[in-house]
């Protein structure tokens, strides 16, 4: 890299390096602004892998990203007032707790691949020849990606993960611009007080057909009925390659609120519920919006 490493931890240009450097070497700037920059490496949204890539720098900087004060910031980010202290949870520092205690991953979306096989339309089967009955595979995805302030978007969509990904970098680009995209919903989230769970909070529209008066089958548009309230309970498990990697459905309940009406449905996660898996996403921590604070 041009500069030697003391036992100290600080990063020192070589001088046989700084003849043929123009500009100041960045061990002449104060701890503290190094420390302030490095809260835009892990940004508001808890980016500790880059955290890490900064620590194999230099021996300096390893020091900087060792350092409690930005852990314990991270710590809270993600916990908020359920954060706690470390010892309090059984861990040994911040650091560990903040890579051993369940929690969701922020750097990518989580992923489920739904399949399944239906009958055809009973209009379209011929009764006289079995073979002839029409059966439908169905394939769809369902995504949930996930903010550091809580927030989070899903997503139900027959669109390959190539073209939903990108519009779930943010919530700006997940809006609808035209009904040919699929409809992103978003809403906040919650972990629960032992962090084993999160609790997904979803709120959408819900129209009505209108048709003209004497002519049913002419519509005249959608108007606003109501709306729905989705509440889902996914439980925060670790797979062989990965940690906090994998969500699995334990409650699903819709609420539905239609004027002064409001009626709650419970939906069976046992069927065409699988496991969401966690992809890292490159893109979504390419760039810090906001320094971590």
């Amino acid at each position: 890299m041009g500069y030697n490493l003391y036992e100290s931890g600080t990063c020192q240009i070589d001088n046989a390096f700084a003849a043929s450097v123009n500009g100041t070497h960045i061990s002449a700037l104060p701890c503290e602004i190094v420390q302030y920059l490095t809260t835009w490496v892990v940004s508001s949204e808890v980016d500790m892998l880059s955290l890490e890539q900064l620590a194999l720098v230099c021996r300096g900087f390893y020091r900087i990203a060792r350092d409690d004060a930005i852990w314990r910031m991270a710590c809270y980010r993600i916990w908020g007032v359920l954060c706690g202290k470390p010892e309090d949870h059984h861990y040994g520092g911040w650091r560990e707790m903040l890579q051993m205690r369940p929690q969701v991953r922020f750097n990518g979306v989580y992923i489920s691949r739904i399949s399944y096989v239906r009958p055809g339309e009973s209009s379209y089967i011929d009764h006289e020849s079995s073979q002839n009955q029409a059966w439908y595979s169905v394939h769809y995805y369902r995504f949930f990606r996930f903010f550091a302030d809580g927030t989070v978007l899903y997503c139900n969509t027959p669109d390959e993960p190539l073209i939903l990904v990108p519009r779930l970098r943010s919530r700006q680009s997940a809006q609808n611009k035209d009904q040919q995209h699929a409809y992103i919903l978003f809403g906040h989230y919650t972990l629960s007080p032992d962090g084993s769970s999160v609790v997904v909070f979803l709120k959408r529209d819900v129209f009505r057909e209108e048709y003209a008066p004497r002519h049913y089958r002419t519509r005249r548009g959608k108007k606003l009925d109501g709306h729905e309230t989705l509440t889902i309970e996914l439980v925060i498990r670790d797979t062989r390659e990965r940690l906090h990697a994998r969500l699995d459905w334990r409650r699903y309940t819709i609420t539905r609120s239609v004027g002064q009406v409001e009626t709650e449905s419970t939906v069976d996660v046992n069927q065409h519920f699988p496991s969401c898996y966690f992809s890292r996403v490159k893109s979504y921590t390419a760039h810090s919006e906001l320094p971590l604070i």
